[in-house]
């Protein structure tokens, strides 16, 4: 089983959002004053890029600023409602899980540190890129010797959808993150779930019928 961390673990947003502003301030063909942030969530991270005209050649500085930003905030950022329960009891149920993230490495180690989490997961694989998730399941897939028939992943944005889909794993798409349930059935997600609390049932009854 395979954690999403930003929007699906971490309630991360609010933070992610407070950079996305200073960034849009950075960026002075951006009005923040016409800024729509509950639009935002309904649109990929290309159809983002794309909009507010980001050169491609800036993302991966983009990607390392955000991430040293979102370091700042790590202290302050918590899981979502009964995610520590859930995932507590899916590891006493014997899953494996493991981290796919473009977060980095140690922000991710902080979060799992300071909510007791780090021993829920097998590994952690960060990725500076935010296009190419599929690569990333791929090379996780290999590493660490998964069968892909036998995974799932749990993610809040579409090109998690788009990443599974290629890789040919189901997902459970969840509306909690950054990513609307709108824009997520729209990606064809085999799964969405629209609260923490009952993702736990919903993995257990998925795990006997499939």
């Amino acid at each position: 089983m395979i954690f999403d961390f930003d929007g699906t673990i971490a309630n991360s947003l609010p933070y992610t959002l407070k950079i996305f502003r200073e960034f849009a301030q950075d960026r002075k063909r951006i009005d923040l004053n016409k800024l729509d942030f509950s639009s935002i969530r309904d649109k990929s991270i290309n159809q983002l890029i794309s909009q507010y005209k980001v050169p491609l050649y800036q993302i991966p500085a983009l990607i390392i600023k955000g991430q040293r930003l979102l370091k700042t905030y790590m202290q302050e950022i918590k899981p979502f409602p009964r995610m520590k329960n859930l995932l507590s009891a899916l590891w006493r149920k014997k899953f494996t899980m493991g981290i796919i993230s473009s977060n980095s490495r140690d922000n991710i180690e902080i979060f799992l540190k300071n909510h007791s989490l780090g021993d829920f997961f097998r590994f952690v694989h960060s990725e500076k890129n935010l296009f190419g998730k599929d690569r990333s399941l791929k090379r996780v897939i290999k590493k660490y010797g998964l069968n892909k028939h036998n995974l799932i992943y749990i993610g809040d944005e579409i090109r998690d959808v788009e990443a599974c889909q290629k890789v040919g794993i189901p997902i459970i798409a969840v509306s909690w993150g950054f990513n609307s349930r709108k824009a997520l059935q729209a990606a064809k997600a085999n799964y969405l779930i629209d609260k923490p609390e009952r993702l736990y049932n919903f993995i257990i009854n998925l795990s006997f019928t499939t």
